[in-house]
This record gives structure tokens, C-alpha cells and sequence, in this order.
């Protein structure tokens, strides 16, 4: 058996990613949410088989726990705290977000709904 390599080897992947203007970004398949303040930036991004890490340039942005997907399906990580201002100055914004469904908690007891969420954003 030979020895370990003196150097630890990357056990992450690569990919320049753009945030767009619904402060997202896609990574295999998967949308995740960034803080609106990132909208237009180009980050870095490490991916983990547990956790994506962004860079913009060489300073430690944000760390996302990572979502995988089966076949073809695309996921979505959305933290509403990443959106929550956009949509707030935009009055009927809310309402035709395509990442509305996934910002709304599943059921369960205290769970919100859409009227509750939309009438505090507006």
C-alpha cells in the first residue's frame, strides 16, 4: 500500500454561476435562493455532496445545504428570507411568483397560508 498524497484532493466540483433577478440560482437542476443584494453578481460555486459553498471572488459568501434530484425532475431550495424584501416593494408580486408554492410551508400545525403571507407582504 502506498502513502497518502501530501496535499488533500478536491472533493468538490466547480461552476460559475449568475444570480438572477428573482435572486436565484440553478446548480444541477436544483434552484437555490441568495440574498437579493447578490442580484447581477457572478459567484463561485463549490459543490459538495452535502453543501454548496459561494465565493464571490475570493471572499466566503453564503453556504447552502445541498439538494439532490431524481432523473430529470428540477428542485428548488428557496429560503423566503433571501426574497422577502424583493417581494415586499413589488404589491402584487407575490402573487404571480413562480417560487410562490415552495416559499409556503407544507401543512402541518402553524402552518400559514397564501391569503395570511400575501396580505403581510402587501
Amino acid at each position: 500500500m502506498s502513502s497518502l498524497p501530501a496535499r488533500r484532493t478536491h472533493d468538490f466540483s466547480e461552476q460559475y454561476v449568475k444570480v438572477t433577478s428573482s435572486s436565484t440560482i440553478s446548480i444541477k437542476r436544483v434552484t437555490y435562493s441568495v440574498p437579493s443584494r447578490l442580484i447581477g453578481v457572478t459567484l463561485l460555486a463549490h459543490i459538495f455532496d452535502d453543501r454548496v459553498v459561494l465565493f464571490y471572488g475570493h471572499e466566503l459568501t453564503l453556504t447552502l445545504a445541498r439538494m439532490h434530484t431524481q432523473g430529470a425532475t428540477r428542485g428548488r431550495s428557496i429560503d423566503y428570507h433571501h426574497v422577502i424584501h424583493a417581494l415586499a416593494k413589488k404589491r402584487n408580486a407575490f402573487k404571480a411568483s413562480q417560487i410562490r408554492d415552495a416559499l409556503i410551508p407544507k401543512g402541518g400545525e402553524g402552518a400559514v397560508g397564501t391569503r395570511a403571507i400575501s396580505r403581510s407582504i402587501m
